[in-house]
């Protein structure tokens, strides 16, 4: 009864609230646009109907400040703005930097907020009493009583793709939904994914480029091969010259690592057994700082063992490094720097996020080591050297869309070096030099590239030029899995004769096992979305009289992008 008294008090208060509309305010202090900018900006605005813009931008080429002056256009207006991005730690900075260009309601829309914290937004939202809403993919939702522009920031970023229970891309929902509202929407990014530039390549999307950095000039590529070298937690002894150079130069440095904890490996020395999670047939990580052991699947921690399980012997040993592990040497090598951890592990709300980046703004940390979560469209200025570390991997996975998530994944991290006037270098460590997929994005750069792996898809009738769907089943033993997909598969062959579909048998996901429940999947392949629409619409019907459905969970992604 108390909440209910205090929900209505705080929404009569709302309703009281200034008209912002009426007091639009904007910053002076706006940095001169490039003729690019002004020109992309222009050309937005001349064309205030429905039409998705794919605005491809180099790292630092400035367009945050296209969306900037667009948004303020749409302020002008009257009308409300929703800025998405892909993941809550950009969100901090991209709100800092509208806080001080707009006088206006400003809301924050994540997954981590409460639901009372969330429903107010939406009450704002919906009754007009903020200006711009900056959120994750879920934001996509919110009720607007005026919206007059969508933009979607680093539109190839894999998080904008929900994968669990009602599975959608919030980027194709924002397309969706700016048709609907009849509104423009901006799409940016310095890496476009293959569907998008093939959206573009039919005429659906329209695209814009900047291609100059209005301060510095784009950093140079050194590939350092790691054959044969002594290392120190994978450091080469010329990297960490490199680093004493740009740190005697009162510079930062950025160390990338793609893999949080202290080792991903706990090993008996005796028997040579290795500590495994059962509930998903992975193995467990080891978190020092923690004292704990975590499956990164189902997030699932136990205290570090003391002794083996298998043979008793007390004789652990960790392989391989994580960002908690380098962190330590880097301490140890350069023990009067400090140094800065942005990981899942070290960052456990916004809060701490803005904190760590005040220090790295501040440069009261030097060398900073991270995973994607510091990699991703953060603007150090300070920052003249990156080196990726340890991403050999992506060279033999067998995902078709490994090279492509390469290639946005260096262009992206290669971009946080050099984004002022000073002249940023970018190393890259590895055993394999000569591998044509590094060799070819170096020698072409990430546009040419991507276009190169466009012809292989369109040859390979692979994605965009080919349509997917999963239908996924899980369940304690897999055995009703198994049945449940095979059901479904005869189901489909019965009632469709189409030779360009394609079905596979149902096969183990590529995490066969997660949270103690075995995955398979059934794939489905064919040239037509429309064709998929309509044999989906027919067969959810048909899945609920199969008598398995009730054994297992099951869900059906359409346009996936993890098998």
């Amino acid at each position: 009864m108390f909440k209910k008294k205090k929900l209505i008090r705080i929404s009569k208060n709302l309703k009281n609230k200034k008209d912002w509309k009426n007091n639009v305010k904007v910053s002076n202090k706006k940095p001169k646009l490039s003729l690019e900018q002004s020109r992309i900006v222009e050309r937005i605005l001349e064309d205030k109907k429905f039409i998705p813009w794919l605005l491809v931008g180099i790292t630092g080429s400035g367009k945050t400040e296209v969306y900037l002056r667009l948004i303020e256009n749409t302020l002008i207006l009257g009308k409300q703005t929703l800025m998405l991005v892909p993941e809550i730690s950009l969100t901090p900075q991209t709100t800092k930097r509208f806080n001080e260009r707009f006088n206006v309601p400003i809301e924050v829309l994540h997954s981590s907020l409460n639901n009372r914290e969330k429903f107010f937004i939406w009450e704002r939202s919906k009754n007009g009493e903020n200006a711009i809403v900056i959120g994750t993919r879920s934001a996509l939702f919110t009720n607007f009583k005026d919206l007059g522009l969508i933009i979607v920031d680093e539109e190839h970023d894999n998080s904008y793709k929900q994968q669990n229970g009602w599975c959608y891309h919030a980027r194709n929902m924002a397309i969706w939904r700016a048709k609907k509202e009849k509104i423009p929407i901006i799409m940016g990014t310095a890496t476009p994914s293959l569907e998008s530039l093939f959206n573009v390549e039919i005429g659906k999307y329209r695209r814009i480029d900047l291609t100059k950095r209005p301060k510095g000039i784009l950093p140079s590529h050194y590939v350092h091969d790691l054959k044969g070298k002594p290392l120190i937690c994978n450091l080469s002894r010329s990297l960490i010259q490199n680093i004493k150079y740009h740190i005697s130069q009162n510079n930062q440095v950025m160390l990338f690592l793609n893999r949080r904890g202290y080792s991903p490996i706990l090993i008996c020395h005796k028997c040579g057994y290795v500590s495994e999670c059962l509930r998903c047939d992975h193995y467990y990580t080891l978190h020092r700082n923690k004292k704990k052991i975590e499956c990164h699947y189902c997030n699932q921690q136990l205290p570090i063992p003391i002794r083996c399980s298998n043979c008793s012997s007390n004789r652990l040993i960790s392989l391989g490094f994580g960002t908690e592990k380098l962190e330590e040497k880097i301490r140890q090598i350069f023990p009067n720097i400090p140094v800065s951890r942005i990981d899942k592990d070290t960052i456990k709300n916004t809060k701490l996020l803005q904190q760590k980046l005040s220090l790295i703004r501040e440069k009261k940390a030097r060398i900073l080591i991270g995973t994607q979560m510091l990699a991703k469209g953060h603007h150090f200025p300070n920052v003249t050297l990156v080196a990726l570390m340890d991403i050999d991997g992506v060279f033999f996975s067998n995902d078709y869309r490994a090279s492509e998530k390469f290639a946005q994944l260096f262009t992206q991290v290669s971009g946080r070096a050099g984004r002022s006037e000073k002249k940023g270098e970018v190393i890259l460590q590895t055993y394999h030099p000569k591998h044509p997929v590094l060799s070819s994005l170096l020698r072409k750069g990430y546009n040419e590239f991507a276009l190169e792996i466009l012809k292989e898809r369109k040859e390979f009738l692979l994605p965009p030029y080919s349509n997917h769907v999963i239908i996924r089943s899980e369940d304690l033993q897999g055995s009703f899995s198994l049945i449940f997909l095979k059901k479904i598969k005869k189901i489909i062959l019965k009632h469709t004769k189409d030779k360009r579909l394609y079905l596979s048998d149902p096969i183990p996901s590529v995490k066969p096992k997660k949270r103690g429940l075995f995955r398979w999947l059934l794939l489905i392949q064919h040239d037509s979305k429309s064709f998929l629409n309509f044999l989906l619409s027919n067969l959810t019907q048909k899945i609920q009289k199969v008598p398995e459905r009730k054994q297992v969970r099951w869900n059906i992604d359409v346009d996936p992008i993890e098998h």
